[in-house]
């Protein structure tokens, strides 16, 4: 009953990993799409990419560029990739709004 209960746990635990990873993707494609459309496209003409193009192009990047690791305990660094996967995207729309008043 443990084994089950502690199999269930670590399902658990992977599928949130998943789950805020891919959160974590999707803010990054959203302020990658919104600051394409701010600046982008009124500036050089071309054409309004979707949240799923942009999805895209935020993977590969993630790929070909994977982040250094640092040595970190697991716990803090998982931490710390969650607060960076959602507050970094947040700061640079932040960032890309104030600019787009100006402009």
């Amino acid at each position: 009953m443990t084994t089950l209960l502690a199999c269930i746990a670590a399902a658990l635990m992977v599928s949130a990993i998943f789950a805020v990873l891919l959160g974590a993707c999707i803010v990054r494609a959203f302020v990658l799409s919104t600051l394409w459309d701010w600046y982008i496209v009124p500036s050089l003409g071309w054409p309004s990419i979707g949240l799923p193009a942009a999805l895209g192009f935020v993977l590969m990047v993630a790929c070909a560029f994977p982040g250094r690791r640092e040595g970190k305990q697991e716990k803090d660094r998982f931490i710390t990739e969650v607060l960076r996967g959602f507050t970094g995207p947040a700061l640079v729309l932040l960032a890309g709004w104030i600019g787009k008043s100006y402009v």
